[in-house]
């Protein structure tokens, strides 16, 4: 059970059977078109993106067995972050070795181990599920978004 459960978490990690790679998608983004919006009260790609990799890296500390606080202050870059292109190909890479962090700690840690949470004790396993359904809900947000703006796909999606 235990090499299905590893097996289904990669793939997940990965986009198989449900979607394009997440890291893949990810690494096609434009820093040209990173900062635009599609509404004045509109998030752009620049600013989804930096909060997938915000809150990854809160989930790699949960799964890791540490308490890390769950506050959505911070999970939105400033306008001086955007200013720096570097900033965001600096995104593009964090945003894949999260991935490949916690597709490591999937085979190396307890998944069935209850952590403290809060009043709660979910397993280990329960964040390394929302750090997946929250990248994808998000990555699809960004190729909708990229497609809208007109960016070129560098992909065969």
């Amino acid at each position: 059970m235990k090499e299905a459960i590893q097996y289904s978490l990669k793939n997940g990690l990965k986009g198989a059977f449900s979607h394009s790679n997440p890291v893949e998608a990810i690494a096609s983004l434009d820093v040209s078109i990173s900062r635009k919006r599609l509404a004045v009260d509109s998030h752009s790609i620049w600013e989804i993106l930096f909060h997938i990799v915000f809150w990854q890296d809160i989930f790699i500390e949960n799964i890791k067995g540490n308490d890390p606080e769950w506050d959505d202050k911070g999970s939105w870059p400033t306008e001086e972050h955007m200013e720096k292109k570097e900033n965001f190909e600096q995104l593009k890479v964090r945003f894949k070795e999260g991935i490949e962090e916690i597709e490591k700690l999937t085979e190396t840690v307890d998944l069935e181990e209850r952590l403290i949470f809060g009043d709660n004790r979910p397993p280990r396993l329960q964040f390394v599920i929302v750090a997946i359904t929250h990248n994808s809900y998000h990555t699809g947000q960004l190729l909708i978004l990229r497609n809208i703006l007109k960016t070129p796909k560098k992909l065969d999606e």
